[in-house]
């Protein structure tokens, strides 16, 4: 889960400048000093107070910003369940075969229809017979291939058994680790700079924990189960033809007259 929610830590600089480091405007009258000096005392003695409560306010805001992801990530995983996956592409490809099948039995039904004499209804029923064993070596091969080549990239797939929700959960109490060390660590002599580089600090470190790790080989891999997959598919496909043009020359055959 990607956490870019460094950008609301400004918010805290903010906070810290306009409480902690606000220029000092003269004052209209110069015979005050001292009622100034008093002022500039409590007032310096509040800042480090409001510095350490606004940890809080930070916080809020980037657990909200933090279920706003979490939430947008959600949709977008169910957006994908949704779409067509491996059974809805096993399903397709059954469709097809069914329908080649349909298509082989009309012309096995004009071919016996063509078939007068013993020696042909024989050559017929004999290149039939081919046809349909090289058909289901041929899917079987394919079958295979997909087989194993989604098994494969199943593999290549991070096997961690933690849910987005578990994940969530863990980025979460991971924030509020970060915010509780900080407001523990939060004195009055705390500036708003340190805290807020503290805050970054922490975040950025959950950020690279949750981030997944990037694997280039998996990429060439993948690519590589492609490949063997189309080169399997290939071999089916040849291996069929051979076998469909030695069935075709038997059969031509068998419909030639007789040499006398």
């Amino acid at each position: 889960m990607v956490l870019i929610m460094a950008l609301l830590v400004p918010n805290m600089g903010q906070a810290a400048t306009t409480t902690n480091e606000r220029p000092e405007r003269p004052e209209r009258e110069t015979g005050n000093r001292g009622q100034r000096a008093e002022r500039l005392s409590t007032s310096s003695s509040a800042r480090p107070a409001f510095i350490c409560s606004s940890i809080d306010t930070v916080k809020a805001k980037i657990l909200g910003k933090f279920d706003e992801r979490a939430a947008k990530m959600e949709t977008k995983k169910e957006d994908r369940a949704d779409k067509p996956g491996r059974d809805a592409r096993k399903a397709k490809l059954a469709e097809g075969r069914e329908q080649r099948e349909t298509q082989r039995e009309e012309r096995y039904t004009v071919m016996r229809n063509k078939a007068t004499t013993t020696e042909q209804k024989a050559a017929v029923e004999a290149f039939i017979a081919s046809v349909e064993a090289l058909v289901m070596k041929r899917q079987a091969a394919v079958d295979v291939a997909i087989e194993t080549f989604e098994t494969s990239v199943a593999s290549l797939k991070p096997t961690g058994s933690e849910t987005l929700e578990a994940q969530k959960a863990a980025a979460k109490a991971d924030i509020e680790a970060v915010f509780a060390a900080v407001k523990s660590n939060c004195t009055d002599s705390s500036s708003g700079e340190a805290i807020r580089a503290e805050i970054k600090s922490g975040l950025e470190a959950i950020h690279q924990k949750q981030m997944p790790e990037k694997d280039g080989s998996k990429k060439a891999q993948f690519e590589a189960l492609r490949a063997a997959r189309a080169a399997t598919v290939k071999i089916a496909l040849d291996d069929f033809q051979t076998g469909m043009d030695a069935a075709k020359a038997t059969l031509k055959n068998g419909f030639q007259k007789p040499v006398i």
